[in-house]
Protein backbone atom coordinates (compact mmCIF):
# COMPACT_ATOMS: atom_id res chain seq x y z
CA UNK A 1 0.00 0.00 0.00
CA UNK A 2 2.90 2.38 0.68
CA UNK A 3 4.06 2.06 -2.90
CA UNK A 4 0.76 3.46 -4.18
CA UNK A 5 0.91 6.33 -1.66
CA UNK A 6 4.40 7.24 -2.89
CA UNK A 7 3.30 6.94 -6.52
CA UNK A 8 0.27 9.19 -5.91
CA UNK A 9 2.43 11.78 -4.12
CA UNK A 10 4.95 11.77 -6.98
CA UNK A 11 2.20 12.19 -9.59
CA UNK A 12 0.76 15.11 -7.62
CA UNK A 13 4.19 16.75 -7.36
CA UNK A 14 4.78 16.40 -11.11
CA UNK A 15 1.33 17.82 -11.91
CA UNK A 16 1.82 20.84 -9.65
CA UNK A 17 5.42 21.55 -10.61
CA UNK A 18 4.84 21.21 -14.35
CA UNK A 19 2.95 24.52 -14.14
CA UNK A 20 5.80 26.26 -12.30
CA UNK A 21 8.38 28.64 -13.69
CA UNK A 22 11.09 30.76 -12.11
CA UNK A 23 12.09 33.82 -14.08
CA UNK A 24 15.79 34.02 -14.69
CA UNK A 25 18.41 35.15 -14.86
CA UNK A 26 18.14 37.01 -11.56
CA UNK A 27 17.23 40.64 -12.20
CA UNK A 28 19.84 42.71 -10.35
CA UNK A 29 19.77 46.28 -9.14
CA UNK A 30 22.48 48.18 -7.29
CA UNK A 31 21.70 48.57 -3.62
CA UNK A 32 22.65 51.87 -2.08
CA UNK A 33 24.67 51.03 1.00
CA UNK A 34 27.74 52.13 2.91
CA UNK A 35 29.57 49.14 1.45
CA UNK A 36 30.99 50.59 -1.78
CA UNK A 37 34.26 48.65 -1.83
CA UNK A 38 35.21 45.93 -4.30
CA UNK A 39 35.09 42.39 -2.94
CA UNK A 40 37.35 39.49 -3.96
CA UNK A 41 34.40 37.08 -3.96
CA UNK A 42 30.87 36.71 -5.27
CA UNK A 43 27.67 35.50 -3.63
CA UNK A 44 25.86 32.39 -4.87
CA UNK A 45 22.10 32.95 -5.03
CA UNK A 46 19.76 29.98 -5.49
CA UNK A 47 15.96 29.68 -5.65
CA UNK A 48 14.74 26.29 -4.38
CA UNK A 49 11.50 24.43 -3.68
CA UNK A 50 11.21 22.01 -0.75
CA UNK A 51 10.27 19.09 -3.05
CA UNK A 52 13.44 19.27 -5.15
CA UNK A 53 17.16 18.96 -4.40
CA UNK A 54 18.31 20.97 -7.42
CA UNK A 55 17.72 24.74 -7.58
CA UNK A 56 15.25 26.17 -10.09
CA UNK A 57 17.58 29.14 -10.50
CA UNK A 58 21.25 29.55 -9.61
CA UNK A 59 23.26 32.71 -10.14
CA UNK A 60 26.33 34.54 -8.86
CA UNK A 61 25.82 38.06 -7.54
CA UNK A 62 28.31 40.69 -6.45
CA UNK A 63 27.95 41.82 -2.82
CA UNK A 64 25.92 45.01 -2.35
CA UNK A 65 23.24 44.26 -4.94
CA UNK A 66 19.50 43.61 -4.93
CA UNK A 67 18.07 40.48 -6.52
CA UNK A 68 14.51 40.74 -7.83
CA UNK A 69 12.85 37.39 -8.44
CA UNK A 70 9.60 36.33 -10.10
CA UNK A 71 8.14 32.89 -9.40
CA UNK A 72 5.10 31.73 -11.35
CA UNK A 73 3.46 28.72 -9.69
CA UNK A 74 -0.03 27.37 -10.35
CA UNK A 75 -0.82 30.30 -12.68
CA UNK A 76 0.03 32.78 -9.93
CA UNK A 77 2.90 35.22 -10.36
CA UNK A 78 4.87 36.36 -7.28
CA UNK A 79 7.60 39.00 -7.18
CA UNK A 80 9.96 39.65 -4.27
CA UNK A 81 13.38 41.18 -3.66
CA UNK A 82 16.45 40.36 -1.54
CA UNK A 83 19.19 42.86 -0.61
CA UNK A 84 22.65 41.29 -0.37
CA UNK A 85 25.26 42.95 1.84
CA UNK A 86 29.07 42.87 1.67
CA UNK A 87 29.24 39.56 3.55
CA UNK A 88 26.73 37.80 1.25
CA UNK A 89 24.00 37.95 3.88
CA UNK A 90 20.54 38.53 2.50
CA UNK A 91 17.64 40.56 3.82
CA UNK A 92 14.19 40.32 2.28
CA UNK A 93 13.01 43.76 1.18
CA UNK A 94 9.87 44.72 3.11
CA UNK A 95 6.98 45.72 0.88
CA UNK A 96 8.53 43.99 -2.14
CA UNK A 97 6.29 40.91 -2.13
CA UNK A 98 6.36 37.55 -0.37
CA UNK A 99 8.36 34.44 -1.10
CA UNK A 100 5.72 31.80 -1.97
CA UNK A 101 5.04 28.98 0.48
CA UNK A 102 7.42 26.00 0.09
CA UNK A 103 10.00 28.16 -1.74
CA UNK A 104 13.20 29.53 -0.25
CA UNK A 105 16.43 31.32 -1.12
CA UNK A 106 19.86 29.85 -0.38
CA UNK A 107 22.72 32.36 -0.18
CA UNK A 108 26.39 31.52 0.24
CA UNK A 109 29.71 33.24 -0.28
CA UNK A 110 31.97 31.84 -3.00
CA UNK A 111 34.56 29.58 -1.35
CA UNK A 112 32.73 29.41 2.00
CA UNK A 113 30.63 26.60 3.46
CA UNK A 114 28.44 29.01 5.43
CA UNK A 115 24.90 29.14 4.04
CA UNK A 116 21.88 31.34 4.75
CA UNK A 117 18.28 30.32 4.01
CA UNK A 118 15.54 32.92 3.52
CA UNK A 119 11.81 32.27 3.28
CA UNK A 120 8.50 33.76 4.42
CA UNK A 121 6.65 32.03 7.20
CA UNK A 122 3.15 30.91 6.20
CA UNK A 123 0.47 33.31 7.45
CA UNK A 124 -1.37 30.58 9.37
CA UNK A 125 1.68 29.95 11.61
CA UNK A 126 1.60 33.38 13.22
CA UNK A 127 0.94 33.39 16.94
CA UNK A 128 -1.32 36.10 18.27
CA UNK A 129 -0.97 37.16 21.88
CA UNK A 130 -3.88 37.58 24.21
CA UNK A 131 -5.05 36.84 27.67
Amino acid sequence: MQFFDILAAAATAVAIMSNTAVAGPVNLQEVRSNDQQLHPYRCKFEVLHIWYTEPFLSSFIDPGQRAEITIEARARKTDFAIDIDGECKGTKVKGAGRIPENWFIRLSREGSKEVQFINDKPKNNRVSGGS
